[in-house]
């Protein structure tokens, strides 16, 4: 069977609204469609990552993994990214996955099957064929640690500017601990 050029809409959790359509041939592995992602993006590829197969809601299904990291004890066994290609996973239009990069940082990216084509002649995939928005910056996102440490900072800080609070000061003995 001759390979179909999938173009997936690839969307970005994020303030604003950014994608990117990209063209792959479905013969082509999920570690070709990463690295088209990253460079879409302009991401660095230093983290790890992982594809789910998704559905109508956007639920993760099976994964396929960066890297081999199967526990023997799992039922269903980890697909890898540069074993499997596309074509194995998807083949109609509206077939969903989700991207998940940087498991800290957690990007997660929505990617829908837009387009089902024929192979053309000539043509070298994959390649960025829309782009709507500007990419955030990979590193601008704060961890969930980051988030909760600036909050208690914040906290702290206007726990300070209160005239009672003094957080050099002892806690005054309550009366039941006075001896």
């Amino acid at each position: 069977m001759n390979p179909s050029v999938f173009r997936l809409r690839v969307v970005i959790d994020h303030e604003e609204d950014v994608f990117r359509d990209i063209e792959i041939r479905s013969d082509q592995t999920f570690e070709v469609l990463h690295g088209a992602i990253q460079q879409a993006f302009e991401f660095d590829n230093s983290q790890m990552a992982s594809f789910y197969l998704s559905n109508a809601t956007w639920e993760k299904g099976q994964e396929v993994a960066l890297f081999d990291m199967d526990d023997e004890r799992s039922e269903n066994p980890i697909l890898t990214m540069h074993q499997t290609t596309l074509g194995q996973l998807i083949a109609a239009k509206s077939d969903r996955l989700l991207y998940v990069f940087d498991f800290l940082l957690m990007w997660c990216f929505y990617l829908e099957v837009v387009e089902v084509n024929t192979l053309p002649a000539g043509v070298d995939y994959p390649r960025l064929v829309q782009y709507f928005g500007d990419a955030p910056d990979q590193y601008s996102k704060a961890k969930d640690d980051d988030l909760e440490n600036m909050a208690l900072s914040n906290l702290a800080e206007q726990l300070k500017d209160l005239d009672y609070f003094d957080p050099d000061q002892e806690a005054p003995e309550s009366e039941d601990n006075a001896s």
